[in-house]
């Protein structure tokens, strides 16, 4: 029964695809407010808990089917302000990430919701009391909803995501370059302006 199914969808696929599918490409600024949570097995340490707000830019391209269903893939930047209690200070930092997205959305206007599947990206500050850390290895998800008029779309999200490394690059005057095994688990919501066109 699964391979039927499976043989129906393979060949229901082009068909559906090939019916009224088109390019787009969907810029968009945005503001984050995330907590991160960095774990240190030191027991001496613990976990401590750091806060991400800025505004970014990102961008969307992929394939629309029927202007209901749309896949794309998904990459942003930003230069949020990193608060850290562990370093007592802040810094702007460098923060980027690439995705996948799948949604479904009304025709024309309306309602739009989608998931993403964030498979890589990093985030960089600078220099906190001292010391500089540099984590990588970002996966998680991404879920959102938007409303869409025309060219415009004021988008909402949350995203749930762990950096799986974090490089102490520098401490004091002395460069380092070790990977800690430390990681952080980042959580927090998406405010967001895009503008779906389509190509």
């Amino acid at each position: 029964m699964k391979l039927q199914v499976a043989a129906i969808l393979l060949f229901l696929f082009p068909v559906f695809a090939m019916a009224d599918a088109g390019l787009f490409l969907e810029p968009g600024v945005h503001y984050e407010n995330s907590k991160l949570t960095v774990t240190n097995p030191s027991t001496l340490v613990g976990n401590q808990e750091e806060k991400i707000t800025g505004v970014g830019v990102g961008a969307r391209l992929g394939i629309h089917f029927f202007d209901i269903l749309f896949v794309a893939g998904d990459a942003r930047y930003s230069r949020p302000r990193y608060e850290s209690d562990a370093l007592n200070g802040s810094a702007d930092a460098a923060a980027y990430n690439l995705g996948a997205t799948i949604g479904v959305q009304t025709p024309v206007a309306g309602l739009r919701v989608w998931a993403t599947s964030v498979l890589d990206g990093g985030l960089d500050p600078e220099t906190i009391s001292g010391t500089n850390i540099k984590y990588t290895g970002f996966n998680g998800y991404r879920v959102g909803a938007g409303f869409y008029v025309a060219m415009i779309s004021i988008d909402f999200e949350y995203e749930d995501a762990k950096y799986k490394n974090a490089e102490l690059e520098s401490v004091g005057p002395f460069s380092t370059n070790a990977i800690s095994n430390m990681d952080g688990t980042q959580k927090g919501y998406i405010l967001g302006v895009s503008f779906p066109i389509a190509l």
